[in-house]
């Protein structure tokens, strides 16, 4: 070894030199390395992967609805001066259990001064299958009496999965004076989901309008309940189409005049009118224990539903319609009573 090849004791590498690890020639021979594969990263497809999961989860617990089911509430109209009717539809596969209604305000409607109603009683009637959404069939909100609410299970009642009812809310309007307006309010539906949860549906649409006018009251008779019904079957039987004429008349307290004025009436050109015409009594309320004031609906074919106030009288221990009120509908129809 030359002086010039080393430094500080140690020789430097030269063309002669061999080194077998760093000569690929010298290595021995063998099968090559299999590379290992490694899966690529991207977060993009993995989080729509992710989002696609949640949203199809969301979607079966909607469907099936234990948790958060689809219950809609659209009102639909209104029964009486104190009834509003809702459309309720559960279209989740679980049955909810509807456990209260109350009434709010509609924050973006205020009215001065205006009056919010409570509710004073609600019921749930089942609709049936082939019933047309926001067209309830009667017989889901035939009056239970004079002045009860529409028929149906008073709550808490069960919604079944994938299903429509009708919820009758019957209001109270406390403070409400003739003048005075309601203050825009929505009604909210409480109910419980099969796993236990306590949720709200509002209905859709806000309601308004002016406080109901109050029917004059006073000492009622002995058996108000009795007497209420009795009223109420006397206006079914002076305007159902069903009753003979001796029928009607033998419920009207001063009938002087009117079997024959009604038979010719039937015959004129509003006769089918006259002859269809039916009232359906929706509140009563006595100011004296043998006079009542009544308001009523009046229907028939070709006429829209038409509220009026009518009077009753007790006559010989039988409550009757009184006159006035017979000839004041028969006006309607271009008919005066002699």
């Amino acid at each position: 070894m030359k002086p010039s090849d080393t430094t500080a004791g140690w020789p430097h590498p030269t063309a002669n030199d061999h080194d077998p690890s760093t000569d690929p020639t010298s290595r021995a021979e063998g099968p090559p390395a299999r590379a290992r594969w490694v899966a690529s990263r991207r977060p993009v497809i993995l989080a729509a992967l992710a989002v696609v999961a949640v949203c199809a989860l969301g979607w079966a617990l909607r469907w099936w609805g234990p948790l958060n089911p689809d219950v809609t509430a659209m009102t639909i109209g209104i029964g009486s001066d104190a009834t509003t009717l809702v459309d309720l539809h559960n279209g989740s596969v679980a049955a909810v259990d509807i456990t209260a209604t109350e009434v709010i305000a509609d924050p973006r409607n205020t009215v001065t001064n205006g009056v919010l109603p409570t509710v004073a009683a609600t019921s749930l009637a089942p609709v049936p299958p082939s019933a047309v959404p926001g067209q309830l069939p009667t017989t889901a909100v035939e009056p239970v009496g004079p002045v009860g609410p529409p028929r149906g299970k008073p709550l808490p009642a069960a919604l079944a999965g994938r299903s429509e009812a009708a919820l009758s809310a019957t209001l109270a309007y406390e403070g409400c004076r003739p003048g005075l307006s309601l203050q825009p309010y929505r009604l909210r539906v409480h109910y419980r989901t099969a796993a236990g949860r306590e949720l709200t549906q509002d209905t859709v649409d806000t309601m308004s309008g002016s406080c109901p006018d109050r029917l004059p009251s006073g000492p009622p008779p002995a058996d108000p309940t009795a007497a209420s019904a009795a009223i109420t079957e006397a206006y079914r039987v002076v305007y159902s189409p069903a009753s003979d004429a001796a029928a009607r008349t033998a419920l009207v307290d001063d009938a002087h005049g009117l079997a024959e004025i009604t038979t010719a009436a039937a015959t004129g050109p509003r006769g089918a009118e006259m002859v269809d015409l039916t009232a359906t009594v929706t509140e009563v309320s006595f100011d004296q224990p043998d006079h009542a004031w009544v308001r009523y609906t009046l229907t028939g074919p070709g006429i829209a539903p038409y509220s009026s106030t009518g009077q009753a009288r007790l006559v010989d221990g039988t409550w009757k319609v009184q006159r006035a009120t017979v000839c004041h509908d028969l006006g309607l129809l271009a008919v005066s009573c002699p």
